[in-house]
């Protein structure tokens, strides 16, 4: 059940959140945070926006990945995007150790603990699901919306309901998207309760 759920719920959370582009310090789309600059990130990148070219996204990252020239900051966000992408086709395995290796190359990527707390939702590791959430918050995550509905998922599957509903409520208050965040929750808690 909770493979379905976040396939219908998370992965377009997490497209939506990974995606995103991030060059010269700025920030723009959405929620699956893809990072880099230059033009072999920028390929990863925009290959990665069309789901028809999932294998063609990955194996752009892998020619990035492999670039001697990239420098070790740009590979560790070039992981993140693979991971998202390897998330999407759902190999959580992979997605999961290109998060681990971009944090050991970066522990300042918000977006990787973000990534790889949904994989912990996914194990049924709460705890370990809401560490990541959490580092990613404190780490300035510029999907602060989507984090928080994550973590309100992961907090009432820890059956800790209260808590649950006041992120959910924060999640609404990160967002001009109300409506987005009202329909994920619902199909979240209709998945949950089985109906």
């Amino acid at each position: 059940m909770k493979k379905t759920l976040l396939k219908r719920i998370l992965l377009a959370s997490s497209l939506a959140v990974s995606i995103t582009y991030l060059s010269a310090g700025t920030a723009s789309a959405q929620t699956a945070i893809v990072y880099g600059q230059g033009n072999q990130l920028k390929s990863c990148y925009n290959a990665a926006l069309i789901p028809s070219q999932m294998a063609s996204s990955i194996e752009r990252c892998d020619k990035a990945l492999a670039n001697d020239m990239v420098p070790k900051r740009h590979k560790a966000h070039i992981l993140v995007n693979r991971g998202i992408l390897f998330q999407a086709n759902g190999d959580y395995a992979k997605a999961y150790d290109d998060y681990q290796r971009a944090l050991e190359l970066n522990a300042n990527l918000p977006e990787a603990y973000a990534n790889r707390g949904i994989i912990y939702f996914l194990m049924n590791r709460n705890d370990l699901a809401l560490l990541d959430y959490d580092r990613a918050l404190a780490g300035g995550s510029a999907f602060e919306s989507r984090v928080r509905l994550n973590r309100a998922m992961a907090l009432m599957d820890a059956g800790r309901a209260a808590e649950a509903k006041a992120e959910y409520q924060l999640a609404q208050q990160a967002t001009e998207n109300k409506e987005g965040v009202r329909q994920k929750w619902a199909s979240f808690m209709a998945e949950r309760e089985g109906v």
